[in-house]
C-alpha cells in the first residue's frame, strides 16, 4: 500500500484508540449507560469504516493490476494487413511484405484497408490511450 493509504489507515486505527481509551476513563470514573454506548458505537463505527477502506484498496489494486496485464495483451494485439501469398488479388490493399513491396496485386487504390487491422488498430490504440492515462492518474 503506498504511504498515504497507510496513513489513512493509521489515522482511524489512532482515532478509534482514542476513543477505547476515553471510554475506559469513562468506565473508571463511573460514566455508563448512554455515554459508554456512543463510545462503543464510535469505536464500531470507526472499524467498520477502517474494514471498508481495505477491502476498497484491495480492489483498487485488483482493478491496477487488471488494467496492467490488459494493456500487455493489447500491446500483442496489434494486427497486421492480411497477405494472401497464393493469390495477391486476397491479400489487404495496405498489406506488404517485409522488403516493403506491396502483397496486393488489385487494382483497389494501395491505402484502403479490407481487412479490418486499421479499425482493429485504431480501436486498439484508442483504448491503450485510455488503460495509459488511467493508470498515470492512479499513479
Amino acid at each position: 500500500m503506498s504511504d498515504s493509504v497507510e496513513q489513512a489507515l493509521e489515522a482511524v486505527d489512532a482515532e478509534a484508540d482514542g476513543s477505547a481509551e476515553e471510554m475506559e476513563a469513562d468506565a473508571i470514573v463511573g460514566a455508563v449507560g448512554p455515554t459508554a454506548a456512543i463510545g462503543i458505537g464510535q469505536v464500531h463505527a470507526k472499524l467498520v469504516y477502517r474494514a471498508h477502506l481495505e477491502r476498497v484498496l484491495r480492489d483498487a489494486a485488483s482493478l491496477r493490476a487488471l488494467l496492467e496485464h490488459m494493456r500487455e495483451v493489447l500491446v500483442e494485439s496489434h494486427q497486421a494487413h492480411d497477405i494472401v501469398d497464393e493469390d495477391c488479388w486476397y491479400s489487404c490493399p495496405k498489406a506488404t511484405y517485409k522488403d516493403g513491396s506491396s502483397a496486393y496485386c488489385g487494382e483497389d487504390p494501395r491505402d484502403v484497408c479490407f481487412c479490418g487491422a486499421d479499425k482493429w488498430n485504431a480501436q486498439r490504440d484508442a483504448l491503450l490511450t485510455e488503460i495509459d492515462a488511467e493508470l498515470r492518474r492512479e499513479g
